[in-house]
């Protein structure tokens, strides 16, 4: 597995991307916001049933990603990010 990512991984590089690496832990509210009443989560192709949800440190509710888009979306908002090659090898959870 590790022969196979770090050819991925050379790949990837070799044409100017980065590795980017977003927040293991994503908020509930970023789950719940509607734009234009389509549901983020509808949209996305999820069911919220799909979802593990969990308590922060905060007693926040927060939930571990079932696919990389959303983490990274929110990324790009918070950084203002307008052009990046990323890619990003991570676990998801379901």
């Amino acid at each position: 597995k590790e022969r196979i990512v770090d050819i991925i991984t050379a790949i990837f590089k070799r044409h100017g991307a980065v590795s980017l690496q977003t927040p293991l832990l994503i908020p509930k509210d970023a789950f719940t916001i509607e734009f234009s009443h389509i549901n983020i989560l509808e949209a996305a192709g999820l069911d919220a049933g799909d979802a593990a949800w969990l308590l922060d440190d905060t007693g926040g509710v927060v939930q571990l990603p079932t696919n990389l888009t959303l983490p990274f979306a929110r990324f790009v908002a918070h950084a203002g990010v307008t052009e990046v090659k990323r890619y990003c090898i991570s676990r998801v959870y379901r």
